[in-house]
């Protein structure tokens, strides 16, 4: 009795342990465990995930930025910074006078860093997000840049020789209204129905120029999404070509797109189906430096893979990091403008470079976890069959990843990317071969603490 009584424990004690080799190939049993259904589509992921806020004006760092995976320069120009101080009646006596306040080479362009990082993106050939941010104030009912526009005809023709200027690939309408505009002053009871009007003569500036650069907003950041959604899709008095995205902003450090971003998906796609929905600003803080997540904490590099993991499954088509260069703890950069990348980088290196999500539109497809923080399975633009592993967690863990439906046969080759505080995903932590039995890959992998790991599954050769 007591044989058996010490096979059950050994037993017993084999099962609680876990690998402790990445890629171990063992039949192992694990708590932890992942699944990948390649032959079942969650939805359509985009490039455009991988984008980020505040480009800077260093070619150096620029590189950095796109050798790092980053898609996506979102960028604002103040329109209080950039016109000079001056009236509605001498500005709109100025239209179509050079030399007048009213021609755009004698505004500010290069005044602000801003301004010139938006340039510079557009220079080196990265996507332009242009958000068009606050008005002039001599232009508004509180003489402020957070005011209403007292005179539409001036404000859209301000907005048409923005959009002119730079031409950006998109262009997004304020900053935040439900935070940073103010009605006062003007005829308006409430915010929503103000912006609904300002959003509709910026559009139809642009459209007087183009009929089809994507326009989107409203970037509401701190209202609930049915506050915001229904009234700016439902607008009788915005036409439907306006509209092509929705936009808003989630600073949190949970583990979803919760509190609003799952809820704005929904709700776009209850009123306009297939709407694309831009996460156009996140990160862990209301603002940065005020977490150590916005910073260098050790947990930073998964918290970027949980919330981009997130970001996708949920069907966000674009999502801007806040902020790529700037002058506070947030920024990839040590002390905000300083060299080097900061380790939170190497998630979209993993995530956009290295497992190629960043190349173009690939397929996600359904994975689940048991005991593990989140997971995405995909097909890449260029048909590779990846996985994504967040572990949000202080202590190292094994997993048992499956592999479902990969249409592939034996050998096949799986090439592992590990990416934490310590770990550069550049080269693989691990390649080896794999077999296949009846299109299922099977093997045990290590998530050292707090990290993003990502695998890629190709054929293999015979003898291999």
């Amino acid at each position: 009795m007591k044989k058996y009584t010490l096979t059950l424990l050994f037993l017993l004690v084999a099962w609680l342990l876990p690998a402790q080799v990445s890629g171990q190939r063992h039949h192992i049993r694990t708590r932890r465990s992942v699944t990948v259904d390649y032959g079942a589509t969650l939805n359509t992921g985009h490039p455009e995930v991988f984008g980020g806020k505040s480009w800077p004006i260093d070619s150096a760092k620029s590189q950095e930025l796109l050798d790092a995976g980053v898609t996506v320069c979102i960028g604002y120009l103040r329109l209080a910074r950039l016109v000079p101080p001056t009236s509605n009646a001498e500005y709109r006596a100025g239209i179509g006078v050079p030399g007048s306040v009213a021609d755009p080479d004698t505004w500010d362009w290069t005044g602000q860093d801003e301004e010139k990082s938006l340039n510079f993106a557009k220079s080196i050939g990265i996507k332009l997000n242009l958000m068009i941010r606050d008005v002039a104030g001599w232009n508004s009912y509180t003489g402020t840049a957070q005011g209403v526009p007292n005179d539409w005809d001036v404000y859209e023709d301000i907005v048409k020789k923005v959009y002119q200027h730079l031409l950006p690939d998109e262009v997004e309408i304020w900053n935040e209204p439900d935070y940073s505009m103010k009605i006062a002053g003007s005829p308006y009871d409430d915010t929503v129905s103000a912006y609904i009007d300002l959003y509709y003569h910026a559009a139809h500036a642009i459209r007087t120029v183009s009929s089809s650069v994507p326009i989107g907003g409203p970037n509401f950041c701190c209202s609930g999404a049915d506050q915001w959604v229904g009234p700016f899709l439902t607008s009788p008095t915005i036409p439907a070509n306006y509209i092509n995205f929705l936009a808003y902003h989630n600073y949190n450090d949970g583990n979803s797109e919760a509190p609003n971003g799952i809820d704005v998906v929904r709700l776009t796609h209850q009123y306009r189906p297939g709407l694309p929905v831009y996460l156009g600003e996140w990160n862990a803080g209301s603002a940065c430096g005020t977490t150590p997540l916005d910073d260098n904490d050790p947990g930073t590099v998964a918290f970027a893979g949980m919330r981009l993991v997130n970001a996708i499954r949920a069907g966000i088509s674009e999502a801007g990091y806040w902020a790529l260069f700037f002058d506070r703890t947030c920024s990839f950069f040590t002390g905000g403008r300083e060299d080097p990348l900061l380790p939170k980088a190497r998630t979209w290196l993993l995530m956009s470079q290295k497992l190629g999500l960043g190349a173009g539109v690939f397929s996600v497809k359904a994975s689940s976890g048991s005991s593990v923080t989140t997971t995405l399975g995909a097909i890449n633009s260029t048909g590779q069959r990846v996985a994504v592993v967040v572990n949000n967690n202080s202590q190292s863990q094994a997993v048992s990843v499956m592999l479902r439906n990969t249409g592939l046969v034996t050998p096949a080759v799986v090439n592992v990317y590990t990416a934490d505080s310590s770990d550069d995903p550049s080269v693989p932590t691990l390649t080896q071969p794999q077999t296949v039995a009846h299109g299922t890959v099977t093997l045990i992998v290590n998530l050292p603490a707090y990290s993003v790991v990502g695998l890629m599954l190709s054929q293999g050769r015979e003898g291999e």
